[in-house]
């Protein structure tokens, strides 16, 4: 349970922070057009939706492993 809670109070408040400085970060680092830069943007903020969900399941795999329950994750 604590695993899960530091991963969640990591990640969340990290892909949080990453979806609101995205943009400009996009726009100045690669200099794509409005277009562009949407698109990536868009992308980008689609994957840290799911960043969280993908940490949780890294802890469960490793709590399953050290269970030596290999065939459940």
């Amino acid at each position: 349970a604590r695993a899960v809670r530091v991963m969640v109070s990591l990640t969340l408040p990290a892909a949080a922070l990453m979806a609101i400085v995205l943009r400009p970060f996009v726009g100045a680092a690669f200099g794509f057009t409005v277009e562009g830069t949407d698109v990536v943007v868009w992308a980008a903020r689609a994957y840290l939706l799911g960043l969280v969900g993908h940490s949780l399941l890294e802890v469960a795999a490793r709590a399953f492993y050290a269970r030596q329950n290999a065939r459940t994750p």
